[in-house]
Order: structure tokens, then C-alpha cells, then sequence
């Protein structure tokens, strides 16, 4: 069925882009978007990431968000104990019922280096490079020039010079500073998306371009006496005239028979289960459960919507899924392996 697409129509008509970029909830299954300083922000060789999120589903057509990653590191032998990492990611936007499609592909790379010599402190730097491509199937879209007294009719012209977007390379850099000390780590960072100032547009005009994105992130992790684990998170985002806050807290069970899960310990034969909760702004609550196991983890959220949307009905509905893989190769020497991040969702 065709649709009336008031939103888009009104964003057609600004002067500027006024969108933000994609997000996720459960936003550390997605590091490459967060920062390029975040690129294998952990002890792992590699690092394999996936996630869904299906947006809104019952009032209007959802919007469907998928992504995937890989991590690596690079000349692991020549600069010892420091990291020389790099990122790969795709992410596909399924909005309006299949009407806009966007699909990006980022390249990152990024380097992590430990201050003293007990690997507690550490400063990294990021740089990324995405190629962006939007489509917009314009025989879906129906407009106020071609409402006649007997309904619409999608003949006639609709008034609107729009063509598809050429595609467009963002630049983004980010910079992040971890400590970890007895049974607690701290992670704070920042990060800026689109400052090269790409243009993005459906009508031709070449002054518009996507607003750059800031990205700011902190987290704490408290390592227990019993393996648990205490995670407090934040994250502000702020793109055009658009502010985006979430923050939440997470409390790992540890299922593990063996080991400690603090410094030097791989993810193998560890076993968590998250649960914990995130609050964004105005915005909605976001229960979140996940299963940490031998490297892998999948994590399961849901908003509780807060914002005028929780009038509608049927009630909107968002979910997430997300999937992770951490691997360490087994024969790495020790006295080149860095601190196990506490918290097994990284």
C-alpha cells in the first residue's frame, strides 16, 4: 500500500539533514559506531559483533536496523604489548516499510598504548573511514500535488524535484582512556562522526550536509569477591539540534566453577549471566539479559517506551538482539597478554 509519508516530507523541506545516525540500546554490541578508539578495546586476537533492532513495530512500519564486525590486530609481535587494531562493519537501515534503505560499510583503525609498565593505564586513538548509501524508492511516495476530489492519483507529477543520493565517505576519530587497578577499571572517551561534512541529499541541494555527530562515553566496572560484576554506564550523544542520553547499570552473575575473572584471564570456561536495566532521556526504559559463555554472548533488550509514542495503539514495540565472539589465541605469550577487561560484554 502506498503511503503518505508526512515525516519525510517535512525533512525533505529543511534546510538541513535534522536525522540522527542509527543507534543501538545495548550500544557496546556496536563499539565501531560508538568510536573508532573503541576498535578491539579488549584482550581478545579478534572480535566478531552482531546486532538486530526492530524499532516501533505495531503503529507504523518498524524500523529495522542490522549490523555486523570484525575486529583484528595487526603486527602483534613488533610492537609487544601495545595494540595496532583494525575494524570492518556493515549496517543496514530498513525504514518506512522498505521505502528508505541505507547501507553503510566502515573501516577503522586504531591504536591502544599502555603507559607503565603494569599495563594499568592505556590511551587509545582512533580514525574511521564509511561509505554511506541511501535509497529512496520514490513510486511508494504519494504528495499533496497529486491529491485530486476523487483521492490521490500517483500520475501526475508530484511537484518535487527529488533524485536519488550519490553515495558519501565520512570521516569520524575518536580518543579513549582506560584504567584498571585492583578490582575496579575505568573507561572514559569522546569521539566526533561526519567532520569532513559529507553531503546528503534527495533534492539537489549541495548545502546539505550531514551534522557531525559528538560521542561522549564512560563506564565503570567493579570486579566482586565473589566474580561478580558491577557495570555503570553512560553515553550523550548530540547531533544537530537533537540530544541523546542513555545511561544504565548491569550486574553480572558469575556461573563459573574455576578461576577469578580479573587480570590475565581469558574468556574460556567463564560463564555470566547480565541482567541490568538503561534509561535514555524522555525516551523509554530498556531491560537488558545476556548470556556470557566460553567467548560467547547473546543479549536480549527491550524498550519500555516513555515518550508520547506510549499512547499509541496498538502499543510500540522495540526489541534487540545482539551476538558476540572474543577470540585469543591459546599460544600467545604471556608477557605480551594484556589485562582481561572485567565486564565479558566488551
Amino acid at each position: 500500500m502506498r503511503k503518505l509519508l508526512f515525516l519525510f516530507f517535512v525533512l525533505l523541506h529543511t534546510n538541513r539533514l535534522m536525522a540522527q545516525d542509527p543507534h543501538f540500546s545495548q550500544f557496546y554490541a556496536a563499539p565501531l559506531f560508538m568510536s573508532p578508539a573503541q576498535t578491539l578495546n579488549t584482550d581478545a586476537d579478534m572480535r566478531f559483533m552482531s546486532a538486530v533492532r526492530s524499532q516501533w513495530i505495531n503503529p507504523a512500519a518498524p524500523y529495522i536496523t542490522g549490523m555486523v564486525s570484525m575486529e583484528g590486530r595487526l603486527l602483534k609481535k613488533k610492537i609487544e604489548k601495545n595494540v595496532l587494531a583494525y575494524g570492518l562493519s556493515f549496517l543496514h537501515d530498513y525504514t518506512f516499510d522498505g521505502i528508505l534503505k541505507s547501507n553503510y560499510a566502515q573501516a577503522n583503525l586504531a591504536y591502544h598504548v599502555y603507559l607503565d609498565k603494569d599495563n594499568h593505564n592505556k590511551i587509545s586513538l582512533g580514525y574511521g573511514a564509511m561509505y554511506g548509501k541511501k535509497y529512496l524508492d520514490f513510486s511508494r511516495l504519494i504528495f499533496a500535488e497529486q491529491f485530486t476530489s476523487g483521492g490521490f492519483n500517483t500520475s501526475l507529477p508530484s511537484g518535487e524535484l527529488l533524485s536519488n543520493m550519490k553515495p558519501f565517505l565520512s570521516m569520524s576519530t575518536g580518543l579513549a582512556f582506560s584504567r584498571a587497578v585492583d578490582n575496579a577499571r575505568f573507561d572514559i572517551g569522546g569521539s566526533l562522526f561526519h567532520f569532513n561534512g559529507p553531503k546528503q541529499t534527495f533534492l539537489k541541494d549541495e548545502s546539505q550536509l550531514i551534522p557531525r555527530r559528538w560521542v561522549a562515553n564512560a563506564s565503570l566496572d567493579l570486579l566482586r569477591a565473589n566474580d561478580d560484576i558491577v557495570n555503570f554506564c553512560a553515553v550523550f550523544q548530540q547531533q544537530a539540534n537533537l540530544n541523546y542520553w542513555l545511561t544504565g547499570v548491569n550486574y553480572g552473575f558469575s556461573l563459573s566453577s574455576a578461576g577469578k575473572s580479573g587480570y590475565g584471564q581469558t574468556g574460556a570456561n567463564l560463564t555470566y549471566l547480565n541482567i541490568g536495566a538503561f534509561y535514555r532521556l524522555h525516551d523509554a526504559i530498556v531491560p537488558y539479559i545476556s548470556l556470557y559463555h566460553n567467548d560467547f554472548q547473546f543479549g536480549f533488550s527491550y524498550d519500555q517506551t516513555l515518550s508520547k509514542l506510549a499512547l499509541a495503539r496498538p502499543r510500540a514495540k522495540t526489541f534487540e538482539f545482539t551476538m558476540s565472539y572474543r577470540f585469543k589465541r591459546d599460544d600467545d605469550d604471556a608477557s605480551n597478554s594484556v589485562q582481561c577487561p572485567f565486564s565479558p560484554w566488551r
